[in-house]
């Protein structure tokens, strides 16, 4: 597993290196504006695995893989692991950021902010990628689009009463529905990825 993140990291850094860059001084310059640049921010840290996954596509990496000594269980996970440690890193980058810009002081609304809007992302992540891993990563971003715009969509029209929910709640929530939905995520990209491989 460590050898497969080293190579997505190292892929990234090949191909997407200004995507990867912005991402980066995006979560560092949150300070001045942290509702915003946070965001937008981790969001862009949870596309970096999807990125990965249609480099790989495009190179013919899961063609190679299958003589590899890797399992499909292995050659998933390390695109969750990135997307995980990603969106963590970036919004620890972030929370970091804000603390020095703030003169050494932090919020704690900053982070159940932090930890509510990372959990929402991971959630997007883990019904993102089964349709990548099953259908490839084309119609796979597809999917994601139209996740993104029935999102958008809820938070439009239920965002009222979301939000009036106490910001400990959605953020128990949010923390809860994120570690249920990775593992039964994880378990699905398995079994489409195999269906792929075979």
């Amino acid at each position: 597993m460590k050898s497969l993140l080293l190579k997505d990291v190292l892929v990234l850094l090949r191909q997407s290196r200004l995507f990867t860059l912005l991402t980066v001084l995006l979560a560092l310059c949150s300070g001045f504006k942290p509702e915003v640049l946070r965001s937008i921010a981790i969001l862009y840290a949870v596309l970096l695995p999807l990125s990965v996954l249609a480099y790989d596509e495009r190179s013919g990496w899961d063609r190679t893989a299958v003589v590899m000594p890797y399992s499909t269980a292995s050659l998933v996970g390390s695109k969750y692991l990135l997307g995980i440690l990603g969106v963590l890193g970036v919004s620890l980058l972030s929370l970091l950021s804000e603390w020095l810009f703030c003169g050494f002081v932090l919020k704690a609304e900053s982070f159940s902010a932090t930890l509510l809007y990372a959990c929402f992302v991971l959630l997007m992540l883990a019904v993102a990628l089964p349709p990548m891993f099953r259908f490839g990563a084309e119609k796979g971003r597809l999917f994601y689009i139209v996740l993104i715009g029935a999102f958008v969509a809820l938070a439009i029209g239920f965002g009222d009463r979301l939000f009036a929910l106490p910001a400990e709640h959605m953020t128990v929530w949010a923390v809860v529905a994120a570690v249920a939905a990775l593992p039964v995520s994880f378990a699905f990209s398995v079994m489409g990825y195999h269906a792929v491989l075979r």
